[in-house]
């Protein structure tokens, strides 16, 4: 994949489909665009488009093949969207950048229920008196632990601060 920015637009050129598949190539103007979003995750980078008649356009980057492309590319379009917002601002139509899943109000109801599971979860083994030593429940329980606590970290490192 191509993908080129302009003052006024970003290009995504397929030069590789899959077998079957014909992915059509991209001009979006920047006027035709709503919000965008960039998001990290575990194993890939996910830049969202969202253009102004509700299609959306997802490009997925895998950390495991990075070369820093993305982050330049993510860098460069970031300053595009600031020039393109700053001499648009009279004309009413700014290109707003979206929320990722962890700043969602869906995240923070998951994040109070896993710290709610979390403390539950001991009280439950003292009242039923289970033998958590066993190595299955061991084993259980540090997957769910490690991984919820990973969650909570990354709902915390999106959340914006308050403004007063």
């Amino acid at each position: 994949m191509e993908i080129s920015l302009s003052d006024q637009r970003l290009r995504i050129k397929w030069l590789n489909q899959y077998l079957f598949h014909k992915i059509d190539d991209y001009d979006i103007l920047f006027s035709d665009i709503k919000e965008y979003v960039f998001e990290n995750d575990q194993n890939y980078d996910v830049f969202k488009l969202t253009l102004k008649d509700n299609s959306k356009i997802k490009i997925h980057q895998s950390i495991f093949y990075y070369n820093g492309e993305f982050d330049l590319f993510k860098k460069d379009f970031n300053e595009k969207i600031i020039i393109f917002n700053l001499s648009n601002g009279l004309n009413n139509h700014s290109i707003q950048e979206g929320k990722t899943f962890y700043e969602t109000k869906a995240a923070i109801v998951v994040y109070y229920v896993l710290i709610a599971v979390l403390i539950a979860i001991p009280i439950v083994i003292i009242i039923l008196q289970l033998n958590w030593r066993k190595p299955s429940l061991l084993a259980s329980l540090g997957t769910l632990y490690f991984s919820s606590f990973y969650f909570l970290l990354l709902v915390n490192q999106h959340q914006k601060p308050k403004q007063i």
